[in-house]
């Protein structure tokens, strides 16, 4: 059989595009349903089941498939309206966000635009189950990346099976091939995604290879389609009908699932939208009357007509509004509306123009005008009729025009794979600039790298406010109290310093800060004063403890060699806690690198160690713990770690310095039109839990004979009525949810001082 001009179109594929970015956009409008995130997994398996019916029909009509054909008809379909968004959305972010977001706006559209975006939100350590600080208006461009890496690959797999065909000249074998091929894909791809999520569940989600077998699911449902077709319409029917309810059904109950502690997805929760997806592609074929009568309905497919601009603009909108404290369901309803105009504006003046355009058309048909290929919901007839698919040959084959030479064709997958490649891996493996804004700011404007986290300015006595010797608890109480009263006066050019480089140093790139498993041998510390002094004091535990080490060392004064040294997420308290996926691989690795801190802590024969912990453990208890129970447990962990590293100080005294309370991240809370209004917050009551449990544990450490004190820090942070401000004074208090400014900690040696010197020196 030779290809026909006609094409089989699918409505039911339209609707069911639908009903994927409805689920979609209704989770990230208003949250409901909780799994809404599922539709992008059935996008999945429906662009490589389409993909793979275009990528058949023409191999079936001309014996091959062209590369320069099948980019191009990509470069059509999508590089437009994406184009349009990324201009508009960095445009938007520089009007209404301060620097540091709007930067990071700009490095998010750099990776989108080299489809390398889901790679850049792994660098980052962006986790979609449990986001934290400020959300980027282009997350979403994730899945776009994953799809078109996808189509990196998937093309020259066919074109190698259809080589090989060609060798054998066995032109029947062509579907088992590909089958077979197509069913390796999924097989090693689920392996992967398997161990990944339980590895390292964040990162899994935006994994291409581990979302690979998604893709090659709907490949393989484009293989079985032409099968289906003999069942009888009954059988399709109910398969078509439980297809449906399996993805309405893991919208609803996905989210709901991991609701726990221990979320992580996408395995193997993905299958139910994965089979759910299948099951519609393959029996369905928008003709079985009732049970596709929603699919096939008009304001479904009209819907499925917009989706790919309908999915590209509602998240920014969505984060745009909710940075501007835009919500309540008159917003909610605004939003929709400013969605569906943008939608359809793109849909109309982008897509639709573009695909009546010349650009590329040439390029875009392999076949002269002669084949129904088209990457659209229109699947060619012999990818879903009841022939099988074949290699043609020379004589049958329409005559190509404008087709170019295999070494060409080689050359153009070469340049393509090339790019994408090494635009991923130099996301992951590439200079800080690619993923960090402060970075990329200091770059283009090297005249703002000086110290971030706001001016000093004189006060009314004419001292320097931000001056390490300024705060009293009184004038700093003041000054918090302040901060709340005119948080929407604060000038820009504080909270434009909520930059990573506005930390302090030690938890930077260059700092101390390791992550956990870290082999000993490759961690140095951070080290101020000269060798010669006479004390020596660590600080060691978590990347908030290392946020303190400018006022201890600041307080401690030039007579002190301070030395530092930390691991991200792992604090001193002898407690496991998990990473967030619920495994144990993270507590085992924790417990060895705590080990390894008191290791450090024995070498160094400190007269003086300090700690403090992250609260965050408190919730992840691999116990299961929480409420009382959990308290329970951190007190005494909190107890273990003070007595072990009071034993490895040889007796020294240990000072356990209070996290401070967790408030809004400045980069994601201030906009110019807002300033700090939206940055305000309540002390959290997990903070106030942990806060209690630590304050225990000390008490039953001290009576056990240790010398340790704990320092309550929270009255440093916090306004009289117990507000969480964002500002002190000048001064930019936290550079994201939690860590210090480099400022703000120097600022508190003044009231860290007390509590280090005296009984220090005593032993």
């Amino acid at each position: 059989m030779t290809t026909s001009s006609r094409s089989s179109f699918r409505p039911d594929v339209e609707g069911l595009r639908a009903l994927a970015v409805l689920v979609v956009v209704a989770e990230h409008l208003v949250g409901w349903p909780s799994g809404g995130f599922v539709g992008v997994d059935v996008f999945f398996v429906v662009s490589g089941f389409v993909i793979t019916s275009v990528l058949l029909a023409e191999l079936d009509a001309t014996g091959t498939v062209s590369l320069t054909a099948f980019y191009a008809r990509r470069a059509r379909r999508i590089l437009p309206a994406a184009g349009v968004v990324l201009v508009a959305v960095v445009v938007a972010a520089w009007a209404l966000w301060l620097a540091p977001r709007a930067w990071a706006t700009v490095l998010d559209a750099l990776a989108s635009a080299a489809f390398v975006e889901n790679w850049h939100l792994v660098a980052l350590g962006t986790d979609y189950l449990a986001s934290d600080g400020a959300v980027s208006p282009l997350q979403h461009f994730w899945s776009l990346a994953v799809e078109e890496q996808f189509y990196l690959v998937w093309p020259l797999l066919v074109i190698a099976v259809a080589v090989v065909v060609r060798l054998l000249r066995r032109p029947g074998a062509t579907p088992a091939l590909l089958g077979a091929v197509f069913g390796v894909v999924l097989l090693v791809s689920v392996a992967w995604c398997a161990w990944r999520t339980g590895v390292a569940p964040a990162a899994a989600y935006f994994d291409s290879v581990g979302r690979t077998w998604e893709l090659a699911a709907g490949g393989l449902a484009a293989l079985a389609a032409p099968g289906a077709r003999r069942l009888p319409r009954a059988a399709r029917r109910v398969l078509t009908l439980a297809g449906q309810l399996t993805i309405v059904g893991s919208a609803l109950a996905v989210g709901w699932a991991l609701a726990g502690p221990a979320a992580a997805f996408p395995w193997p929760w993905a299958l139910l939208p994965v089979i759910g997806t299948v099951l519609v592609v393959t029996a369905g074929s928008g003709t079985l009357g009732p049970v596709e009568s929603v699919l096939v309905s008009r304001p479904a497919r009209w819907v499925g007509r917009r989706s790919y601009s309908l999915y590209l603009w509602h998240f920014p909108v969505i984060v745009f509004a909710a940075s501007l404290g835009l919500d309540g369901p008159g917003w909610v309803v605004a939003q929709l509306a400013l969605t569906v105009l943008l939608t359809t504006a793109s849909y109309r003046l982008v897509e639709q123009r573009v695909q009546r355009s010349g650009w590329l058309r040439g390029a875009a048909d392999p076949t002269g005008g002669s084949s129904s290929v088209r990457d659209t919901a229109a699947v060619p007839s012999s990818a879903v009729g009841p022939a099988p698919v074949r290699a043609g040959s020379p004589t049958t084959a329409p005559r190509r025009r404008g087709a170019r030479g295999p070494v060409a064709q080689v050359a153009l997958a070469v340049v393509v794979g090339t790019v994408v490649v090494g635009a991923s891996a130099a996301q992951l493996r590439g200079p800080a600039w690619l993923i960090d804004p402060a970075a990329v700011r200091a770059v283009a404007s090297p005249g703002t790298s000086g110290t971030p986290g706001g001016p000093a300015a004189p006060g009314a006595s004419g001292r320097v406010v931000g001056d390490p010797a300024s705060w009293s608890t009184s004038s700093l109480r003041a000054a918090l109290d302040g901060a709340v009263a005119g948080a929407g006066d604060v000038p820009t050019a504080v909270l434009e310093g909520a930059f990573s480089s506005a930390s302090a140093p030690q938890i930077g790139p260059e700092g101390c800060r390791y992550d956990v498993g870290t082999d000993p041998a490759l961690v140095e510390p951070c080290v101020t004063g000269p060798a010669s002094a006479e004390h020596v004091a660590v600080v060691v535990g978590d990347s908030i403890a290392l946020s303190w080490m400018p006022a201890v060392v600041e307080a401690l004064g030039p007579d002190w060699r301070v030395l530092g040294l930390g691991v991200g997420s792992c604090s001193t308290v002898e407690a496991r806690f998990h990473g967030g996926d619920g495994g144990t691989a993270f507590a085992d690795a924790c417990s060895e690198s705590r080990s390894h801190l008191v290791d450090f802590v024995e070498r160094t024969a400190p007269d003086l160690v300090v700690t403090s912990s992250s609260a965050a453990g408190v919730d992840r208890l691999l116990s299961g713990a929480t409420g009382a129970e959990a308290a329970a447990e951190w007190r005494s962990g909190t107890t273990s770690g003070v007595e072990r590293l009071s034993r490895a100080g040889g007796g020294a005294r240990v000072v356990l310095l209070g996290a401070p309370p967790r408030g809004a991240s400045p980069a994601a809370c201030a906009t110019r039109a807002t300033r700090a209004a939206l940055c305000t917050t309540e002390v959290e009551p997990r903070s106030e839990a942990a806060a209690r449990a630590e304050a225990a544990g000390v008490a039953d450490a001290r009576a056990a004979g240790v010398d340790v004190v704990r320092v309550d820090v929270e009255p440093w942070f916090t306004s009289t009525d117990g507000l969480v401000p964002v500002t002190a004074g000048p001064l930019l208090v936290r550079s994201d949810a939690q860590h210090l400014t480099e400022q703000m900690s120097r600022s508190l040696a003044g009231l860290v001082r007390p509590h280090l010197r005296g009984s220090a020196l005593a032993r």
